[in-house]
């Protein structure tokens, strides 16, 4: 009895470790489960021969060996209780290595006379003297079962459904096992000397292997198809080679050779070779015909994923997207029927729509018996819930499982799902494939009905839209008739308001310097305010000439290769002889080697004077002015730094608008006044010549810097310029001189 109930046990326990393992090899839960059970296995072995030992001292050395193999199975618990039924293992490395060291350190001295230092009665009833190393096992042993009833009890109180049940039995299998272990391997031994009752520990081991088990078939935590499936194969290749290997070495060795001895050899090598060249095909044959007959209905669980996110992602119609779904389920699942409920969004008493497959009509269910499912986002198994109102609702619909659909804690509705065609419960793929479509799914089927939503109110919205765009359109047409209007008064008025400004300054200009009789200061100062007051509004006159032809589109940009160092250095020759002295400025030209700018010389050469006749009026006496030049190969800048009053940080943003007159900025503080349309008219004409425009300064009395940056005229460009030429729209209009 002993000898079949050993081998049972050592079966039992390697086989399904060894499963476990090549099921998911990186899963910490199915390594330490594995190991688990090959000591397990090892421990049975090593006792059968402790009890069946040729004398005392051999029984002494295997008892021994019983108690060091049996030293590591107390640490392995207690981290499978950790992990159970996790992926990975996290564990304290102080802990974890405290473990690890106090396990090899009690092992080791099992096997020396420090924990069963001699042996007395006899064969048939031998009694092993513990020593003083036996209380090393002892605080390993006892301490990790009360650590793993410890901790396996306090996560049963706080887990849930399928959790708590698995638990259960994990907890179960530990209390009666090693209990009972403990007591017959352990108490017994160590405190009263008797062994009688050593026979019966492999016995208990096939409690928590049951357990387990049970936990394995019941609640998906393994595939138990893969188990039996595997069995078959591994026993029927074991049983196929077992035959070949013997009727080979009978039908060759005695009838067709008939050798003995050395030829025995020869035959049994031969054998082998074939055997073991045979072997790996022979296996995935088998394995491929076990998996027909045990994965009949097997599905891809990815790709069948694959393909319904595609649908999803590509079905925005709320019925098809529903009737997709349930059709591609129940058919690659193979489920009996299926039921979608959704309730209205703004009021989840009430339901929106409902989509069934495999019913005769739609299931009768109430708002408030759905709110019963989407108080949590976990699925609801039938076979796991306790009583309750859920279970019986489940009970009248017939369903098996509920699936809740909610979006960040929105509450879209619930799919009902029936019981499989085959009538086995749902396996651990298939709970898997549902956890994974349900977020997805929630999320398709919401978008879905904000589309419904939407569509029902597009036809009110394009009515609206169409209203709307022709009142629009409309009053765009009035706008550019205004904006004409506007041009047209601007140009016209422009023009009348700069003949009697012309005439003013002239006269103005004669009384000051023609006189006939000598001025009073007084008269003087008075005329020279008037010529001063009377160029200034001319200026913005032709500033707002400038503006309304830029803005029409009635100039024209005629771009060509620019040499800007010398365009530079004409504008210095022409301003320095006519402004420099009166201040006493100093002009600076840092010449550098750069490549031509392709720009309109023109509009180039206003630009640039803008920015010298800012920097004339707002740099006081001996200030300096200064022009550099940078390229990077492929836009060519050119700036215009003065050691005037500079610009406060914050206004330097309010820059290159029309009027723009700052605050804080030198256009305010300037003495001579402004316009405040010289650097949008700049800004302007830099832009239609493809280029940038802007002004940097360390703050009020620190200058500014003002950089204008052009394409390059490389060959591309030049061979191809009609992409920088721009034609004017209408009468070509000229540009107004710059003031300076």
């Amino acid at each position: 009895m002993e000898l079949p109930v050993t081998i049972f046990t050592v079966a039992s326990n390697v086989f399904l470790g060894l499963l476990t393992y090549f099921k998911n090899p990186r899963s910490a839960t199915n390594i330490l489960f594995a190991l688990l059970s090959t000591i397990l296995g090892a421990w049975a072995v090593s006792n059968y021969f402790s009890l069946h030992a040729a004398d005392l001292p051999s029984t002494l050395a295997w008892i021994r060996i019983v108690l060091s193999i049996v030293t590591p199975m107390w640490t392995v618990l207690f981290l499978l209780v950790l992990v159970f039924p996790g992926d990975e293992l996290k564990v304290n490395k102080v802990l974890f290595g405290f473990l690890i060291l106090y396990t090899i350190l009690t092992s080791g001295v099992a096997l020396s006379p420090y924990m069963f230092t001699s042996i007395t009665g006899t064969l048939a009833n031998p009694q092993p003297v513990p020593g003083p190393g036996i209380a090393l096992h002892a605080v390993l042993a006892i301490g990790s079962l009360i650590a793993c009833s410890f901790v396996l009890i306090r996560r049963f109180r706080k887990a849930q459904g399928r959790l708590r049940s698995q638990l259960k039995f994990f907890l179960f299998g530990i209390v009666i096992s090693f209990s009972l272990l403990i007591l017959t391997n352990f108490v017994l031994v160590n405190v009263f000397q008797n062994t009688s009752l050593v026979v019966f520990g492999p016995f208990f081991t096939l409690i928590l292997v049951g357990s387990i088990s049970y936990a394995i078939v019941r609640h998906r935590f393994l595939d138990i198809r893969l188990i039996v499936a595997r069995t078959v194969a591994y026993v029927s290749l074991l049983t196929i080679l077992a035959v070949v290997y013997s009727l080979g070495f009978f039908v060759i060795g005695d009838f067709i050779i008939g050798v003995t001895g050395r030829g025995q050899l020869v035959v049994s090598t031969a054998l082998a070779m074939i055997i073991a060249l045979s072997f790996q095909p022979l296996r995935n044959f088998i394995e491929r015909l076990t998996d027909k007959i045990f994965f009949r209905y097997h599905y891809d669980s990815q790709e069948f994923l694959k393909n319904l996110s595609v649908f999803m992602s590509v079905t925005i119609d709320l019925k098809r997207l529903t009737g997709g779904i349930l059709e591609k389920l129940l058919s690659e699942v193979r489920i009996t029927r299926g039921a979608f409920i959704l309730l209205v969004s703004h009021d989840h008493d009430m339901i929106e729509a409902t989509d069934f497959r495999g019913y005769d009509r739609s299931p009768i269910i109430t708002a408030s018996e759905i709110a019963q499912f989407l108080s949590q986002k976990n699925m609801f198994v039938f076979d796991e819930l306790p009583e309750g109102l859920p279970k019986e609702i489940m009970r009248k619909l017939n369903i098996s499982l509920v699936l809740p659909l909610i979006v960040n804690d929105e509450k879209v509705g619930v799919l009902f799902l029936g019981e499989k065609q085959s009538g086995d419960i749902y396996s651990q793929k298939d709970i898997k494939v549902l956890e994974i479509l349900v977020p997805e799914l929630s999320v398709a089927i919401k978008h879905s009905k904000e589309y419904e939503e939407i569509k029902k109110f597009n036809i009110t919205l394009r009515e609206e839209v169409n209203k709307a765009t022709g009142e629009l359109k409309e009053a765009n047409v009035k706008l550019q008739e205004l904006d004409l209007l506007k041009d047209d008064f601007v140009s016209i008025a422009s023009h009348e308001l700069r003949t009697p400004m012309t005439a003013i300054r002239s006269y103005a200009w004669m009384a000051l310097h023609k006189a006939d009789i000598p001025l009073s200061d007084k008269v003087e100062k008075y005329i020279i305010r008037v010529l001063l007051s009377t160029e200034r509004l001319i200026n913005l006159v032709n500033d707002m000439l400038n503006i309304s032809r830029i803005e029409s589109g009635r100039i024209e940009i005629n771009p060509e290769s620019v040499d800007l160092v010398s365009l530079v250095k004409d504008i210095v020759d022409e301003v320095y002889y006519s402004k420099s002295t009166e201040r006493n400025l100093h002009f600076m030209i840092l010449e550098k080697k750069i490549p031509k700018a392709f720009a309109d010389p023109d509009k180039l050469r206003q630009v640039l004077l803008n920015l010298v006749g800012n920097s004339l009026k707002f740099t006081p006496i001996d200030g300096k002015i200064t022009f550099d030049f940078f390229t990077d190969g492929k836009v060519v800048e050119v700036s215009v730094k003065d050691s005037g009053v500079g610009i406060s940080k914050e206004d330097q943003s309010k820059l290159f608008h029309k009027f723009s007159r700052l605050d804080s900025s030198y256009t305010a503080i300037s003495t001579s006044g402004g316009t405040g349309l010289g650097l949008f008219i700049s800004k302007s004409l830099i832009e239609l010549m493809h280029g940038k425009i802007w002004a940097s300064s360390e703050g009020i009395g620190k200058g500014t810097t003002m950089t204008i940056s052009l394409p390059v005229a490389s060959p591309d460009i030049i061979a191809h310029p009609e992409n920088y030429i721009v034609k004017a729209k209408g009468e070509v209009k000229g540009l107004e001189p710059v003031a300076i």
